[in-house]
């Protein structure tokens, strides 16, 4: 890392293990990256959705001492790192909604092998009565290759719940500002869906971005 400091950055589409143990060998590691983006978490209090239980999801259940620690290690106060790009469950869920209609018939009749690979890969999910397409990882990944699509976000203290039985992986943020802490976190709240869906159908689909329709 430190022959490319400043150069990388790193996506995160699961449990954050590996970068709490990156921090634990050493400390400045976050100095070295020119951001972290994490899909994780679901961030809106009495409105969090989650996909686990009530305002926790999934990568944040799983490890939650892993996510505490790296929102714990993102001291953005000494001005030589960045505040993690948060990409939460409610991003997909709730908001940037790209319906199923879409999904099935515009970017799944499209022959490339991503395509066709993903087709497979969400066979079952696709064969759902459900509106809408949720593809957290796929949204998380467009934000990180082009930070452009972001329409709205929102730059925070949070912090993750790492004790306890019912509410490990929860995920608190300071909206009002009240704890006085450095912000930590850039949380992703709405992003332009046609740059996305274009980023899609040229990204994975093989259709160059100037004959998307």
């Amino acid at each position: 890392m430190s022959d490319v400091s400043g150069e990388v950055t790193l996506l995160c589409l699961g449990p954050l293990t590996n970068v709490a143990l990156a921090f634990r060998l050493d400390p400045k590691f976050l100095t070295k990256l020119k951001n972290l983006v994490v899909m994780g978490g679901s961030v809106e209090g009495k409105y969090s959705v989650g996909n686990i239980r009530p305002g926790i999801e999934f990568n944040f259940y799983v490890d939650p001492e892993a996510a505490f620690i790296a929102f714990n290690s993102t001291d953005t106060s000494t001005g030589d790192i960045q505040p993690i790009t948060l990409v939460p469950y409610e991003s997909v869920s709730e908001r940037n909604l790209i319906s199923m209609d879409w999904r099935k018939n515009v970017l799944g009749n499209l022959t490339s092998s991503e395509v066709q690979l993903i087709n497979k890969a969400e066979r079952n999910h696709l064969g759902e009565d459900i509106l809408y397409w949720e593809c957290a990882d796929c949204l998380a990944a467009a934000v990180t290759i082009n930070s452009s699509i972001i329409e709205k976000s929102a730059t925070l203290y949070a912090y993750v719940a790492a004790d306890g039985t019912s509410g490990r992986g929860a995920v608190f943020v300071d909206y009002k500002g009240s704890e006085s802490m450095s912000h930590n976190v850039i949380i992703v709240r709405s992003i332009n869906v046609d740059s996305y869906k274009t980023m899609l159908l040229s990204g994975i689909g093989g259709i160059p971005p100037a004959k998307v329709k």
